[in-house]
């Protein structure tokens, strides 16, 4: 089936897999991030939640950064004064085919009451078939790859940091991340590293990491993202970010957790993140065989 899409210039690009719903890039002016959600399994089942109400600044499947020289672009409640914001500017590209999806955008990272701007970035995704020569039978999903480049629009160091994690346990997070929905409470977690609890894989480094879990929608649907970080990334394979209480389900590749990161002036940050979208219970083989397909297929230069 050929992949395809609808978009509502200035807001959002609905992906579909023949006539199927898959997923849907929200952005524009009202966004103070750009994000995935919903994110479904073939079938429909949705895997990610959007602005719920114990984080409402976490938006189903995005990148964002904490802190940048002291600017809040995270959470959403700070004064103007104190925090930032991503704004496309041009138009975003979307082609459809029948290999996937590719989106193209260009946004720019302000602060401030005057919106001065910090940041350019030129963001490319790729969504496509999990070819069926690559997956387990019967398991069935696709690839989300994220390939983004963040160039340092200032004459000053950019310093990106985040709430450190050895004042605060909750705190480490910054990166390309994940708010799956609450059922997934019971996560079956896994990394390339042979971690299956919260504690085994939360600030761990590591290949990869999955996060799945039940669904609603009828008995016996699991579904979930395993997130795998490019070799070819600056500071890989860089710590995971791992929550799971009965409130708060969360994955992220945590760029930042061990330490911050300074940008020189006109100095350019490529990170490269694929997202493998699956339905069922995958075993660690599977998903180490998905890094290796990750890194020379799915975001093969």
């Amino acid at each position: 089936m050929t992949w395809g899409c609808i978009h509502d210039p200035g807001k959002r690009i609905d992906i579909y897999k023949g006539a199927e719903h898959l997923l849907t890039y929200q952005y524009g002016e009202d966004k103070p991030k750009s994000y995935f959600h919903p994110v479904r399994l073939p079938g429909g089942h949705v895997l990610t939640l959007d602005s719920p109400y114990d984080h409402y600044w976490h938006h189903g499947l995005y990148f964002a950064w904490k802190l940048i020289n002291g600017f809040n672009f995270w959470e959403e409640n700070e004064p103007a004064a104190d925090s930032g914001k991503m704004r496309t500017i041009d138009n975003i590209t979307a082609n459809a085919g029948e290999n996937g999806v590719h989106l193209q955008q260009k946004l720019v990272w302000e602060c401030g009451e005057d919106h001065t701007l910090l940041m350019e970035e030129e963001r490319s995704i790729r969504i496509s078939d999990w070819d069926a020569a690559d997956r387990p039978a019967p398991a069935c999903g696709y690839w989300i790859a994220m390939d983004t480049t963040f160039r340092n629009a200032t004459a000053k160091v950019l310093r990106f940091d985040r709430t450190p994690p050895e004042t605060f346990s909750w705190g480490g997070y910054a990166g390309m991340s994940f708010r799956p929905v609450r059922s997934m409470a019971a996560a079956a977690i896994a990394n390339s590293e042979g971690g299956s609890t919260v504690e085994q894989a939360h600030g761990m480094k590591a290949k990869w990491c999955d996060f799945a879990g039940p669904l609603d929608g009828g008995k016996d649907i699991f579904g979930g993202i395993c997130m795998y970080d490019h070799p070819g990334n600056l500071r890989f394979s860089s710590p995971f970010y791992v929550w799971n209480t009965p409130e708060l389900q969360f994955l992220q590749s945590a760029f930042l957790f061990e330490e911050a990161f300074d940008l020189p002036p006109g100095e350019l940050l490529r990170l490269r993140y694929g997202m493998l979208v699956h339905a069922g219970r995958l075993t660690a083989e599977a998903l180490a065989n998905g890094f290796e397909q990750y890194a020379e297929k799915i975001a093969a230069d």
